[in-house]
């Protein structure tokens, strides 16, 4: 543990710590907002072939 500690003290290696953990941080964030992008693009055009299905129905009534 002290060698943890130790080797924490560089302040390069800190450095390079702290820069790896906000890089992380946001790739999750950047990935997260586009797969919630992506999944909202796909439910509005399963909605859209229901709809499209719908008016098909009543077309042929």
């Amino acid at each position: 543990m002290a060698s943890v500690i130790e080797c924490l003290q560089e302040t390069w290696l800190n450095d390079l710590l702290i820069g790896l953990v906000i890089y992380v941080g946001f790739s999750l964030c950047l990935i997260i907002i586009l797969l919630v992008i992506l999944f909202k693009i796909l439910n509005k055009n399963k909605g859209e072939t229901k709809d499209e299905q719908q008016r098909n129905n009543l077309s042929e009534n």
